[in-house]
């Protein structure tokens, strides 16, 4: 079989792993976590308008500036609305090409089919890329990875036969990855790492001009998207601990890293700080790792470039404001650099003794275990209630998962058990208003509108704005015949938005029962104009029955 052919049947062969592993997909569903801002409830995918257009490309979502995000959702919605088979689709087809584009990347690195396969075949199977191709919010990474990694394929391309058509392509990637993620910043430090491997002279005049407009264009974008972070809040610390103390649980972060690479197992969507802990031990890894840096630096620059590639890339693992200590999403393109010193020691071992069979024979059953449980996570993707189950399942004991578990069986009418979930989660932590917000909702569904009232009001006095909060007062203040108080909070959410639902129907049942049955029918049928696909469906009939029964 000739080279090429070989070659194509290799990609074939990794495109269709991929795809088996990933194959649970077309049967999960959207999350609420952040699909329903970045899809199920995001106006701005639902048309190319031009003003829809315009919003994309000069005002950032939710603090981040990732307009190509935006467009190709909306592209996903043209296609076929909401249907989420069509938007993990474009996210699977995605990371099969970053698979291919591993592939190209690596073996034009190191020359060794062997090498740029292993590390293909890790990339496009590992558990813990999962969240980045399952969860379809997660669009970011895949998007942004494509044109990263086209980008140093471009780059590989430019240092063999420099061409200014080569050298525009790989700064029109970088454009278009930061585009799509911030993390691609990472992209000019890659370059250098690439420099390094050929033997590049570092400071030359010519590579360093050749590389300022990368760094010009990375800082400045670095900056614009920690402004944009800062102004819609997520700059702020969220974990209640001292600098000190989050940066000494860098170290621990870093070593669960690593372990969960190595080790894919207890794979959670979210994973709680673990306070308490003393992660100082822990920084034995980073003190081996960088051993091994210093080491590789001087004696082998493959191995260095994949250690340094991680770290480059990997400084954006640690997210030290917020109250996660890992998330499987953040390796998605630095464990790249890893994947690429395992397949290079492996081939490069049994290579040395003639005996490359065995090399088949230890990785084989590591593609097996590791397929076989990114297609077990896969699965925990389906839906709301899967994902939070699996997290407690696998022994990650938290207010918030126990929240968004509560949720999710409030969806499926299990209320008995959202509320047991929800009551362990205050118990955990009472300062979690969320938590709140959830069992006075549960209360005013099993008619304890007393419990509802004092649960709201702990909500309102840490969050005097929350309109869920302010609405759900009104109606529990209604249901005991307190007319007039709940008038006050109903009019509070009416003077903020006119058309709320809920605020309108309020409204119109307070009237109902005050004898004001003419007063009640404008505010029944704005109601009903503006009912959204989250109100229920026997609140909205009930109040169709009413309108119909008394409004002219």
């Amino acid at each position: 079989m000739k080279n090429s052919q070989l070659k194509y049947w290799t990609l074939g062969s990794l495109a269709l792993i991929i795809l088996i592993v990933f194959s649970p997909l077309f049967h999960n569903g959207f999350v609420e976590w952040d699909d329903w801002y970045y899809i199920t409830h995001n106006k701005l995918i639902e048309s190319f308008s031009l003003s829809n257009i315009w919003t994309w490309f000069t005002k950032p979502l939710r603090g981040l500036y990732q307009p190509l995000i935006q467009l190709t959702f909306a592209l996903d919605y043209a296609v076929d609305g909401l249907n989420p088979a069509v938007f993990h689709a474009t996210n699977l087809l995605l990371h099969i090409a970053n698979s291919i584009l591993v592939y190209y990347f690596v073996f034009r690195l190191t020359g060794r089919h062997f090498v740029a396969v292993l590390t293909a075949l890790l990339f496009g199977i590992h558990p813990m890329h999962v969240e980045s191709v399952a969860w379809a919010t997660e669009r970011k990474d895949t998007l942004y990875a494509f044109f990263f990694l086209a980008g140093l394929n471009y780059y590989l391309k430019y240092i063999e036969k420099p061409a200014k058509k080569t050298y525009n392509m790989v700064f029109l990637m970088l454009i278009l990855s930061l585009l799509s993620k911030g993390s691609a910043v990472a992209f000019p430090f890659v370059l250098v790492l690439i420099d390094f491997v050929r033997q590049r002279r570092w400071l030359s005049k010519e590579v360093l001009l050749e590389k300022a407009p990368f760094f010009i264009l990375a800082f400045a974008y670095g900056l614009m998207t920690f402004y944009f972070h800062y102004r819609w809040g997520a700059a702020r610390n969220h974990t209640g601990l001292p600098m000190t103390e989050r940066i000494i649980l860098t170290s621990y972060s870093f070593y669960l890293y690593l372990k969960k690479l190595a080790f894919p197992l207890h794979l959670s969507a979210l994973y709680p700080i673990p306070y308490g802990i003393s992660a100082g031990i822990y920084g034995i890894a980073y003190l081996v790792y960088f051993i091994a840096l210093i080491i590789s630096f001087f004696r082998n620059r493959l191995v260095f470039f994949g250690l340094a590639f991680f770290l480059s890339i990997g400084l954006f693992l640690i997210t030290v404001g917020v109250p996660i200590i890992i998330a499987d999403r953040f390796t998605y393109i630095p464990s790249i650099g890893l994947f690429i010193v395992f397949a290079y020691g492996i081939d490069t071992i049994f290579s040395k003794t003639g005996k490359t069979i065995f090399k088949y024979l230890i990785v084989s059953p590591v593609i097996i275990i590791f397929g076989y449980l990114g297609y077990l996570q896969a699965t925990t993707w389906h839906d709301d209630f899967s994902l939070w189950d699996n997290a407690l399942r696998q022994g990650y004991e938290d207010c918030q998962i126990r929240t968004k578990r509560a949720a999710a069986l409030i969806k499926l009418e299990r209320y008995d058990e959202a509320m047991q979930d929800i009551n362990r989660a205050i118990e955990l932590d009472s300062t979690y208003t969320l938590a709140y917000s959830y069992r006075a909702y549960l209360y005013n569904l099993k008619d304890k509108y007393k419990e509802a009232r004092k649960d709201f009001q702990k909500v309102l006095r840490k969050n005097p704005e929350d309109i869920f909060a302010i609405n759900s007062i009104g109606y529990a203040e209604y249901k005991l015949g307190n007319y007039d108080t709940a008038l006050e909070y109903i009019e509070r959410v009416l003077a903020k938005d006119t058309a709320d639902f809920y605020a309108n129907k309020n409204k119109a049942y307070v009237l109902l029962a005050t004898h004001d049955s003419l007063q009640a029918c404008p505010y029944m049928k704005r109601a009903l104009r503006h009912v959204s696909k989250d109100e229920l469906k026997s609140e909205v009939e009930e109040l169709k029955a009413k309108a119909a029964s008394i409004c002219p």
